[in-house]
């Protein structure tokens, strides 16, 4: 079993999000690249690095942080 985690994907699911979009095309690559490796968990993007980093050191404030841009979103 491979995890593999990446921030946006380019896809319609990901129109209105902001922030940079990864083509599924690359984020294929990338899975095989890792799964090729011998990966447990593929990180294909910085902020897939960025959001494992985060839950590893603190999960707690992650889910501060997220819960605070979730209710910027809603004013």
């Amino acid at each position: 079993m491979v995890g593999v985690y990446a921030g946006f994907i380019d896809t319609e699911m990901a129109v209105a999000a902001s922030g940079p979009r990864m083509a599924p095309a690359q984020v294929a690559a990338r899975t095989l690249e890792g799964v090729e490796s011998g990966l447990n968990h593929v990180l294909v993007d910085e902020r897939a690095r960025q959001i494992y980093d985060a839950v590893r050191r603190d999960p707690e404030q992650l889910e501060r942080t997220q819960q605070e841009a979730w209710d910027q979103r809603k004013r």
